[in-house]
Formats: structure tokens, C-alpha cells, sequence
């Protein structure tokens, strides 16, 4: 049985386990900031008067509040990357542009513009993290099949 959760452990730290988790998470946290949804499940709070005006004359949407000002690989969302450890114990998620790891700081923690406004988007939710969790239960899957134990 020991050679059986040996099995398992080296499944679940696996570079590409943890590569697609982190490809996961990245993707999560993106699709649920341009839907205009914070991490609590709740719609962003709308932009300011003068801001709505400053983006409608970029033709830039003002709703639903996404964050997106570049939509190009530049833009502070397409900035998340992540990094798997190299003893494979884990990952790190980050936006790998510090500017624009800057501006995430004041959207999801100091407070953007002249009302401070915090839009947090920058975790993940349980139900985010039990959806992600489907990935590691494949690979258990997969194992168990292998070893000829399901």
C-alpha cells in the first residue's frame, strides 16, 4: 500500500499538476475580474463620474467595472503569470510586471483614484478552489487507474 501513496504524493506534485493548476488560477482570477465580480461574489463598484467620461472617450466600456484599461499582453490582467517551486511543494501566483503589480495593490488593497475605492479581485473563493481542486482529483484518478485500485 505504501508504494500506492507514493504514487499519489508524486502525482499531486507534479510540474505539470502544478502548472495547471497555476494556469487554473491565473484564468480564474481573469475571467471573474472581466465579468466585473469581486472575490466575495459581489459586482465591482461602478467608476467614478469623471472616470466613466475618461474611458468613454477611449471607447472603453465603464460596465461592467473589469479592471481592463490595456486589454494588449501588456494589461495589468494579462501581467498574471506564476511560477511552480522547484521542489515542487507548490506554486506561487503574481503579476510579473511591478507597475502593473502597483496598480493591482491600490485596486485590491489601498484603494484606487481620489475615493479610494478597493475592487478586491486578487484571491481565489472556495468554491474557486474546489473547482480547481477537480485538477488534482483527475490526476488521482489517473493513478488509481494505474495501479489498478478504482
Amino acid at each position: 500500500m505504501t508504494e500506492h501513496l507514493i504514487a499519489l504524493q508524486n502525482a499531486l506534485r507534479s510540474e505539470s499538476t502544478l502548472e495547471a493548476l497555476g494556469l487554473a488560477a491565473r484564468h480564474t482570477i481573469i475571467a471573474r475580474t472581466l465579468k466585473g465580480i469581486s472575490v466575495d461574489g459581489t459586482a465591482f463598484r461602478q467608476y467614478s463620474p469623471g472616470y466613466s467620461k475618461k474611458r468613454a472617450r477611449h471607447d472603453l466600456p465603464v460596465s461592467p467595472v473589469n479592471l481592463m484599461w490595456d486589454d494588449s499582453e501588456k494589461g495589468m490582467l494579462n501581467s498574471i503569470t506564476h511560477t511552480v517551486f522547484q521542489d515542487l511543494s507548490g506554486l506561487e501566483l503574481f503579476i510579473g510586471d511591478a507597475q502593473k503589480a502597483l496598480i493591482a495593490s491600490y485596486h485590491n488593497d489601498l484603494g484606487a483614484g481620489r475615493s479610494k475605492v478597493i475592487r478586491h479581485f486578487w484571491a481565489l473563493s472556495e468554491d474557486e478552489l474546489n473547482a480547481l481542486s477537480k485538477i488534482t482529483d483527475e490526476q488521482i484518478e489517473k493513478v488509481l487507474q494505474m495501479q489498478n485500485l478504482k
